[in-house]
């Protein structure tokens, strides 16, 4: 659908169940309205919520005040994407290991590298908090059961001619407040593993 700042906090409210204000600019909307679909355009805003509610819940880095919501060029394969800018969102992933990025961005509709397919979206960090130098992370997909249950080993397919992870996010599992927290624990892990890495390294020297 075609969201506006009109209507905006009645799909918020009627997608995720309550009411919830999202600090967004009109640039990051036409943004958002690239989206393929309205579930996709309500999971990225859930990702936005779910950011500031455990920056919250965890007394997180300026927590009590809304997640910024802008726009940003992000350039991946050397095409330049308009992307969904969450500002300065770190704070957010205080349940775990605390180390969120200083910015984080979705690309609605990224393009696969040498194949005429996209992806939901694109997520990407940035170590500034007004965003740049942005790495890119991993895929996302949004599959709805309704539309994706007869079609697995398309997706599979799909997933396994990129040389990256892609995330699928089940609808029947994972609700549009909640499924960031797949995103956060992939993070976790990875820090993890990379802490577990430096100790056996010690290890191995101190042997």
């Amino acid at each position: 659908m075609e969201i506006t700042k009109t209507n905006i906090l009645n799909l918020v409210k009627t997608a995720f169940g309550f009411e919830w204000t999202p600090e967004i600019s009109q640039e990051a909307i036409n943004i958002l309205n690239k989206c393929d679909s309205t579930t996709e355009q309500v999971y990225l805003l859930g990702a936005a919520y779910f950011i500031e509610a455990m920056r919250d819940k965890y007394k997180g880095e300026l927590c009590g005040q809304p997640l910024q919501i802008s726009w940003h060029i992000v350039t991946y394969n050397q095409i330049d994407y308009e992307a969904v800018f969450f500002q300065e969102p770190w704070g957010g992933w205080a349940r775990g290991y605390g180390a969120g990025p200083s910015g984080c961005a979705f690309v609605p509709q990224l393009k696969f590298p040498h194949i005429n397919y996209h992806h939901d979206f694109g997520l990407f960090y940035s170590a500034d908090n007004a965003g740049g130098e942005w790495g890119f992370q991993c895929a996302i997909e949004i599959d709805p059961e309704e539309t994706h249950k007869d079609r697995r080993d398309k997706d599979e397919y799909r997933d396994n001619i990129v040389d990256y992870e892609v995330i699928r996010v089940d609808d029947k599992i994972h609700s549009c407040t909640t499924w960031f927290g797949l995103i956060m624990d992939r993070d976790d892990a990875m820090i993890e593993e990379h802490l577990n890495s430096i100790q056996d390294d010690d290890d191995i020297q101190n042997f």
